[in-house]
C-alpha cells in the first residue's frame, strides 16, 4: 500500500513503542517491508513508515547501469557482478529513470522515450509490461524522477529540456499538465534531481559537462531560480549520477567515467575527494542509482553472468586514488 514519508523533523521520529514493533502484528517492519528496530535504528517512530531522525540509515543508494536495453542493478556500490539483470526496452534508444512509484520505499525501472516524451515504469524490478504510461515533454527532454511536494506518497516525474534550460515537473503518474515548471541550467546542461537538504523532497539540478559542475535546486516551484548550492566534482564530460549513498536521507553525486568505466561518488554537496571510488558498467553505459530491495526480499531476476559487466583481471585490482574536485 501507499505510505506517506514521515519528515526527519516529524514528532513521530523515535516516538513509537519498541516493544509494540517488535510485537506481532508488526513483527520489526514498516508497512513497507522496511527494518524497524536494528540496522542502524535504536528507536522505531509512530506510524507505518519508520525513520530516524537522520533518515534511515539502513538503506543507502546502491548504483546500476542501462545499456542497450538492459538495467544491470547492483547492490553495494563496489565492483562486482550486478545482483539484478533486467531486460526493459519498450521502445528503441530509451532512456533509464528509475524512482519509488508505488511508495512503498524501493526504486524500480523505467525507460523514457526521448523521441516521443512517453514514460514507460515498472512497479517492480522485473522484466514486464510498464504499469504506468506518462507522456510529459517533447523530443530531445531527458526525464527526472522525485517526491515533489509533501503530501505526495510515491515519486513523480518530470523532464529537463537541454535546449533552454526548461524543467517540468508532475506529481501524479497520468499524462497532463506539469504542476511545476521551472527555469534552472543552460543549454548543454544535463538534468538530475536528488533530496538535497534531507527533508524528504526531491529538488531538480543539472550538472554542466563542460566544467564538471553540479547546480542543485532545494525543491520543486513555478520559478526561475539560481541554485541553492553548486558542487564541482570529478572531470569534464563525464556522466552524472545522484543518490543516498549512506542512507543519511540525503542525496549525494557521483561521476561515471566511461572511458575508465570508473564510478566516484560523493557523500556531501563539497567539492574534494571522492568518498567511494571504483569500477563497474561499461563505456556506453548511462548510471542511475537507488534502493533496489527491502527486507522481505523480492523475487530477484537471474544474476548477471553475461560479459557485459563482468569486470576484468584489471578491473579487480584496487584503483589508486584521485581527487574530485576542482583540481581534476
Amino acid at each position: 500500500l501507499p505510505t506517506l514519508a514521515v519528515p526527519a523533523s516529524s514528532p513521530a521520529v523515535g516516538a513509537g513503542s519498541s516493544t509494540t514493533c517488535q510485537s506481532a502484528p508488526i513483527n520489526n517492519v514498516d508497512q513497507r517491508g522496511f527494518t524497524r528496530l536494528g540496522a542502524g535504528n535504536t528507536t522505531c517512530a509512530v506510524g507505518a513508515y519508520e525513520r530516524t531522525s537522520q533518515g534511515n540509515p539502513a538503506y543507502p543508494h546502491t548504483i546500476g547501469i542501462y545499456r542497450q536495453g538492459v538495467f544491470y542493478l547492483r547492490n553495494a556500490n563496489s565492483t562486482g557482478f550486478a545482483d539484478l539483470t533486467i531486460p526493459y526496452s519498450p521502445v528503441a534508444n530509451g532512456y533509464p529513470v528509475v524512482g519509488d512509484w508505488t511508495g512503498r520505499g524501493v526504486d524500480s525501472i523505467g525507460v523514457y522515450d526521448r523521441g516521443s516524451g512517453a514514460f514507460y515504469l515498472r512497479d517492480s524490478n522485473t522484466p514486464g509490461q510498464a504499469d504506468h504510461f506518462v507522456v510529459l515533454g517533447i523530443a530531445g527532454d531527458e526525464p527526472l524522477a522525485g517526491r515533489w511536494q509533501a503530501n505526495a506518497t510515491h515519486a513523480g516525474v518530470g523532464v529537463f529540456r537541454p535546449s533552454n534550460g526548461l524543467i517540468y515537473l508532475k506529481n501524479e503518474l497520468t499524462t497532463g499538465f506539469a504542476d511545476y515548471t521551472m527555469v534552472l541550467g543552460i543549454p548543454g546542461d544535463v538534468g538530475i534531481a536528488g533530496s538535497w537538504t534531507g527533508d524528504g523532497l526531491d529538488g531538480p539540478a543539472v550538472y554542466r559537462p563542460f566544467n564538471s559542475t553540479f547546480y542543485a535546486a532545494y525543491h520543486a516551484c513555478d520559478c526561475a531560480q539560481y541554485a541553492d548550492t553548486q558542487l564541482m566534482f570529478g572531470a569534464p564530460n563525464m556522466r552524472p549520477v545522484v543518490g543516498d549513498w549512506t542512507g543519511s536521507g540525503h542525496s549525494g553525486v557521483g561521476i561515471f567515467d566511461p572511458s575508465l568505466t570508473r564510478v566516484a561518488l560523493k557523500e556531501e554537496l563539497t567539492t574534494g575527494y571522492a568518498d567511494t571510488l571504483f569500477v563497474y558498467g561499461m563505456a556506453d553505459g548511462i548510471p542511475i542509482a537507488g534502493y533496489w530491495t527491502r527486507s522481505s526480499a523480492p523475487n530477484l531476476i537471474v544474476p548477471n553472468t553475461s560479459p557485459s559487466d563482468t569486470p576484468t583481471a584489471a578491473h579487480n585490482l584496487t584503483p589508486p586514488p584521485i581527487r574530485q574536485g576542482a583540481g581534476d
